[in-house]
């Protein structure tokens, strides 16, 4: 009675394994979303989204809107990282600032913006998403800016911003590379 007992959750065991390393693998290593917003008169919004999977494959997501009236372009992208770009990754995201960041939460910002800069990241950590980020805006009046805001809030979002210039610069450097267009659905980058 033990015996097939025994056999039946070795056997639930081994089926329920394979799933599970499958759903992880398919999860992403790296969800970068950059949105820029500039609501004067001749200006330009867009927003980038790179997804980067352990395999060192990367999708890429891109929004661009030029005012006034301008249609939105949007385009999506993929390609393979070589193993040098994914060691710089890895680096990158190792780095004990990125680490330290606290969880990001989106601060108040005034409706009068003009300007606005948003940076979210989630990175896959062994002990789950680690979620980091950092806005910056710009408005009228000037009282309306960053350099505003309540000294906790200023202060966050500045550590945040430093920490993060590397990844910005790997994912900006990412961007110039030559990317095939993809029509995958790739919902992490849904924003």
């Amino acid at each position: 009675m033990i015996r097939p007992l025994l056999f039946s959750l070795v056997a639930i065991y081994i089926s329920v394994v394979p799933v599970q390393q499958v759903q992880a693998s398919s999860q992403p290593l790296l969800v970068i979303a950059e949105r820029q917003i500039n609501l004067s008169p001749r200006g330009v919004s867009s927003s980038d989204c790179l997804l980067v999977r352990a395999d060192g494959r990367v999708y890429l997501k891109r929004r661009l809107q030029s005012y006034p009236g301008a249609p939105l372009k949007i385009g999506a992208y993929q390609a393979v990282l070589s193993p040098a770009q994914f060691k710089q990754l890895r680096a990158i995201l190792d780095d004990k600032a990125i680490r330290a960041l606290v969880t990001f939460t989106e601060p108040e910002i005034p409706a009068t913006v003009s300007m606005r800069h948003d940076v979210k990241v989630e990175i896959r950590r062994k002990m789950g998403m680690q979620r980091v980020g950092y806005s910056d805006w710009k408005g009228h009046p000037p009282s309306s800016s960053r350099e505003d805001a309540p000294p906790g809030t200023r202060q966050a979002q500045m550590q945040a911003a430093r920490a993060l210039k590397p990844l910005l610069d790997w994912l900006h450097n990412v961007e110039t590379m030559k990317l095939t267009p993809s029509t995958g659905d790739h919902t992490q980058c849904s924003q």
